[in-house]
């Protein structure tokens, strides 16, 4: 049960960081594709989406 719940999270993490990054036009398409690609590998993509809500998403809302 607690790995469906991890991998239901990581999913929606995923999804969450894809489409704010492809939202977003201030980055470069490097920067862009590193958050992509680091939000989709299992092991660390909610690593990645608590990252990039602190180095990214953050800055913006303040």
């Amino acid at each position: 049960m607690p790995a469906i719940l991890i991998t239901i999270i990581w999913i929606g993490c995923a999804f969450w960081v894809i489409s704010d990054v492809y939202k977003r036009t201030d980055k470069t398409n490097e920067k862009k594709l590193l958050w992509i690609i680091l939000s989709v590998i299992p092991s660390i993509g909610i690593i990645t989406a608590i990252a990039y809500y602190f180095l990214e998403k953050k800055d913006k809302q303040a």
